[in-house]
């Protein structure tokens, strides 16, 4: 099959003939049709981020297949007879693997989907889609309650935006631009903010915050008393400081730093995440946030613009 692989000069993937790859008895194989990318899929290749502002130095090894989001048909069933059957349209979260033609995946980490559901908006559910729906829960019942997101109008973001609306919540997203902005008050955000400050008088039941640094910091000095602060991302890459004074707020406060895969191995609802958010998206409830799609052969063009922010929403690539 062919897939793409770490290398390592830019753009750091190149496209490559290999193995086709055997499935364990609780994995089916998936013919990808299209993938999303991530920027902490990113942070893992091999020397990209010599040429970018984050430093990382963190990698995969070199000739791996990245990638952990994707949508495509099952052509294998698993060997152990769950899961779906040979010719269902899917979207899941295989563990890595998914910049490929074909890949396996675990059945409790597969979700179907319904014929109205593409392919490309499908690739944006296993993880952005999940990522947001499972950090909400942290939040309880949401009807009523103020909920603010930082990086509203990232992959997550974007969704957890939608989800909460659709929970009943009153919401706020953070982003950095009024072009961004725009974005999230247009997906029901009922306000928009350029930035979090510590100070101000509106405080919020539920806090998701993607950013890490001194937007954290803030963060628990605008929630209420036995509130939630649920971090998935660190994308300020800052040491977190808390303003000076707030003990007598923090009572009751539960500070939660969320992980997908974790989350999902302790927590085996990840086929009825999938099916409930691919529902939505065939009702029309929720709409995944694609700023792009782009043919799998110009994966480097579409992984610099993500480097460089230059996307509200996701990323797609398809594969033909």
């Amino acid at each position: 099959m062919r897939a793409l692989i770490t290398s390592a000069a830019m753009p750091y993937v190149q496209m490559a003939d290999i193995a086709d790859p055997e499935p364990n008895r609780d994995e089916a194989v998936v013919q990808v049709r299209a993938f999303s990318l991530n920027r902490s899929e990113l942070v893992s290749l091999p020397n990209f981020w010599d040429g970018h502002a984050d430093g990382s130095t963190v990698s995969e090894p070199m000739g791996s297949v990245p990638g952990y989001e994707m949508a495509g048909v099952v052509v294998q069933r698993a060997a152990d007879g769950t899961g779906p059957t040979e010719g269902t349209r899917v979207a899941g979260f295989p563990t890595r693997g998914s910049w490929a033609e074909l890949v396996t995946c675990r059945t409790n980490l597969l979700g179907t989907l319904p014929e109205s559901v593409t392919f490309e908006a499908a690739a944006t559910l296993p993880v952005a889609g999940q990522t947001a729906y499972r950090a909400l829960r942290r939040g309880g019942f949401l009807v009523g309650k103020r909920v603010l997101i930082t990086g509203a109008a990232g992959g997550v973001g974007t969704f957890a935006v939608q989800l909460a609306k659709l929970s009943g919540a009153h919401v706020t997203g953070v982003a950095s631009t009024a072009a961004r902005r725009d974005a999230i008050l247009n997906l029901g955000a009922d306000s928009a903010w350029s930035a979090v400050s510590a100070t101000g008088n509106r405080r919020f039941d539920l806090v998701l915050d993607a950013v890490g640094g001194a937007a954290l910091g803030a963060a628990f000095a605008r929630v209420v008393r036995g509130g939630t602060i649920v971090q998935y991302g660190e994308a300020s890459l800052e040491p977190v400081t808390i303003p000076a004074g707030l003990y007598a707020t923090m009572p009751g406060v539960k500070y939660e730093p969320f992980l997908l895969f974790p989350d999902l191995q302790s927590d085996l609802s990840g086929t009825a995440n999938l099916q409930l958010l691919a529902r939505l998206v065939g009702e029309g409830l929720l709409v995944p946030q694609i700023a792009e799609v782009l043919p799998w052969e110009d994966a480097a063009t579409g992984i610099d613009n993500l480097a460089q922010r230059s996307y509200v929403g996701k990323l797609v690539l398809s594969v033909h």
